[in-house]
């Protein structure tokens, strides 16, 4: 891609995530909040005192807590009416889009750009829930920074670098960042992690392989606490929420929230991935990250064969991955 072409792709792109954003400004009091959101709302008034909540509202639904904290002091500072509380899934969606902007920047998203960004911003997933008052948006933006610093790591070594401080210090705040939000956060941070560590080991970073290592188990310390904390809830919350495992309605839920207004994209990738299927299987950028996704599910769909925890909206962790896998597929096609 010429600069002048890229220039304008990023341009036409800058003004469709804008746009996008006008759209959920414009529409943040139109939707009536649902039960869960209600409930994430109560758990986190600021009416009452943190203590507790963390006692007590907050183990109805013992999920790690830093979103419910986030949302307590928005609330605290800005008010609890729907509009309010809607408007703070906003950040995660400025974040994500600057996050891509600095990719381009540093040519991490290569011709593969307004594929992938076209299928970010047409995703049923990011245009529903970041106006949800639950900490799928804020997943969602940490599992798309997370698999940038994925493609970062790769790019680095292909010019013989090591990551700079700045890249420990985002991949630090991201992975604790998703995994004290959501128990999917933590598998999709520990997926990322251990796909960077192989990287590392491959090349023998033995500096950058202790600090990923080290990381990793800092991150799932953080999150192992608080499920000690709130053991005695997680019993009686996983028999009331998920009665049984039911693969079809998880996989219909989850193509609804990735593919509804995208079908026709990805059947061309479908069709790249047979055609070029030689081509894209040496693509070491396509196997980590479909390594990175597989890992990141492969235990939830285990633990759920005993007890089920998988819901659609869950593997949402999964739409980056995916979108980049078709994104660089199709480009691969159309070149």
């Amino acid at each position: 891609m010429n600069l002048t072409r890229r220039r304008l792709t990023v341009g036409v792109l800058w003004a469709a995530f804008a746009g996008l954003a006008l759209y959920f400004v414009f529409t943040l009091d139109l939707r009536p909040l649902r039960h869960d959101e209600i409930f994430t709302i109560r758990m986190s008034d600021p009416a009452y005192p943190l203590s507790e909540l963390v006692r007590g509202l907050m183990f109805i639904d013992p999920a790690p807590p830093l979103y419910k904290f986030l949302l307590y002091y928005w609330q605290a500072l800005v008010g609890s009416t729907d509009v309010a509380t809607r408007a703070f899934g906003l950040f995660p969606y400025i974040a994500g889009a600057l996050s891509i902007a600095i990719a381009v920047r540093h040519r991490l998203l290569g011709e593969e750009l307004a594929y992938f960004c076209v299928l970010f911003l047409t995703s049923y997933g990011v245009i529903w829930y970041v106006e949800e008052v639950r900490p799928y948006a804020l997943i969602l933006c940490c599992s798309l920074i997370l698999l940038l610093l994925l493609l970062a790591t790769i790019r680095a070594q292909e010019r013989s670098e090591s990551p700079g401080r700045v890249f420990w210090v985002v991949l630090t705040v991201v992975a604790f960042t998703t995994s004290l939000s959501h128990y999917f956060g933590l598998l999709n941070a520990g997926s990322t992690l251990l796909c960077m560590a192989w990287l590392f080991f491959s090349r023998h970073q033995r500096r950058e392989l202790l600090g990923t290592i080290i990381l990793g188990l800092a991150v799932l310390a953080s999150t192992v606490a608080w499920i000690i904390y709130a053991r005695e809830f997680w019993v009686p919350f996983i028999r009331t929420f998920f009665p049984e495992f039911q693969p079809y309605p998880v996989f219909r839920d989850f193509s609804r929230i990735a593919f509804s207004y995208n079908v026709p994209l990805v059947l061309a990738a479908l069709a790249a991935l047979f055609i070029r299927v030689r081509e894209l299987a040496g693509d070491l950028r396509i196997r980590m990250v479909i390594a990175s996704a597989v890992i990141s599910v492969a235990p939830a769909v285990l633990v759920s064969l005993y007890t089920p925890i998988i819901r659609g909206r869950n593997l949402i962790i999964l739409l980056p991955a995916i979108y980049y896998v078709i994104a660089r597929s199709f480009n691969a096609l159309s070149n």
